[in-house]
């Protein structure tokens, strides 16, 4: 699958929201999903999901902050180039996407993250990125992270610190190995390795590293947002 096609996957992410089964995902069909902030500001404490996708703006307005029980916030090539403050308000948050924003200051962008207690996926897919914020690790609560279809070399040592991750997106990448550090991730199940740079004998060597791990060489069928 190439990296259009995924963009195609996390375009349709809007209508399938409501199948979702796991802890990350949206407990009641009667959950408000809204498609415009101005709209979902209308009834800012309904508000559940809140899908901006090709949005046109630097940043996302500071009212943000007023959708107090949110638990999805999608941003799909939207070009920004930061977040405001107010996103680390947003405690209910679960999981947020990034998607094709490369001009984001992503090491901002996670320290602001990390101060959500209740955010299980973390999305930074599609966005050129070459390196990752070594801050990584402060993502204490993430469950599922997304760093797949970017231009990576390396991960972070940081990433091993994540105490609760159980799932690593890293697929269509250009990584020549691992950090010695992932192999502290206790709680990891699952890497997405397809066309990520590891070479057959470096997958092998982290499979007898991690041998719980399964190295799955697929794209995963659902939205990589779903936790499993």
């Amino acid at each position: 699958m190439n990296r259009k096609s995924y963009a195609g996957i996390a375009s349709l992410l809007a209508a399938i929201l409501g199948i979702f089964a796991s802890p990350l995902h949206l407990r009641s069909q009667s959950a408000e999903r809204f498609t415009s902030l101005g709209e979902a500001l209308k009834s800012p404490l309904q508000a559940k999901s809140l899908i901006l996708n090709h949005v046109p703006m630097a940043t996302l307005p500071a009212e943000i902050g007023r959708l107090q029980n949110l638990e999805f916030l999608i941003l799909n090539r939207n070009g920004f180039k930061t977040l405001p403050p107010e996103i680390s308000s947003l405690h209910k948050l679960k999981a947020i996407y990034l998607g094709g924003s490369p001009e984001l200051d992503f090491h901002d962008v996670v320290e602001k993250l990390s101060e959500l207690p209740m955010l299980e996926g973390v999305g930074l897919d599609d966005n050129t990125m070459r390196t990752v914020p070594d801050n990584l690790g402060k993502l204490t609560a993430c469950r599922r992270l997304g760093l797949s279809s970017n231009e990576l070399r390396r991960l972070p040592a940081s990433v091993g610190g994540l105490p609760l991750l159980e799932t690593l997106d890293i697929y269509h990448n250009r990584l020549e190995t691992l950090p010695d550090e992932l192999s502290r991730a206790t709680r990891l199940k699952k890497i997405y390795v397809k066309e990520s740079g590891l070479s057959e004998v470096e997958r092998s060597r982290w499979q007898k590293r991690l041998p719980s791990v399964i190295l799955d060489d697929s794209v995963p069928p659902e939205v990589y947002l779903q936790l499993q």
